[in-house]
């Protein structure tokens, strides 16, 4: 087995064993431990502060963050989804005026987009809970 410089042979090894499916769970549950972890760390923030005028502001500046976190998945995955239509339109065009040109299979595009749209779907359901839990401490600070 011929070997790239700088991987050793038990990476190779493992990297072909596995298939990529491994290290596929790994980045989503790498991506779930660090939501986890942001999560966390504004739940103790909020619950640190004291001054019900400043942890309104704080709740507030975390509603505005996920509100434009969220915009940003969403453009995301729509511009995937469009950018995905749209190559696959060029391909039919141009298979039907090139008749030597065949259909690519695009199978590892998909499998990326799917990787890709899995992680941003985790971090829009935790911006959910994130925001939540800023609206509760909004609404409990001067409560």
């Amino acid at each position: 087995m011929r070997t790239r410089p700088g991987c050793s042979f038990i990476s190779i090894r493992i990297a072909t064993a596995y298939g990529g499916t491994a290290m596929k769970w790994l980045g989503y549950g790498w991506r779930v431990l660090a939501n986890l972890f942001y999560l966390v760390v504004v739940v103790a923030v909020l619950a640190g502060i004291r001054d019900p005028g400043e942890k309104s502001i704080i709740a507030v500046l975390g509603l505005i963050y996920v509100t434009v976190r969220s915009t940003a998945i969403g453009q995301g995955l729509g511009s995937m989804a469009s950018a995905a239509s749209l190559q696959q339109q060029l391909d039919q065009i141009r298979y039907r005026v090139d008749g030597a040109f065949g259909l690519p299979d695009r199978s590892e595009e998909n499998t990326a987009m799917n990787t890709v749209r899995a992680k941003l779907l985790i971090d829009a359901f935790f911006l959910g809970i994130v925001s939540l839990v800023c609206l509760g401490f909004f609404v409990t600070a001067h409560g």
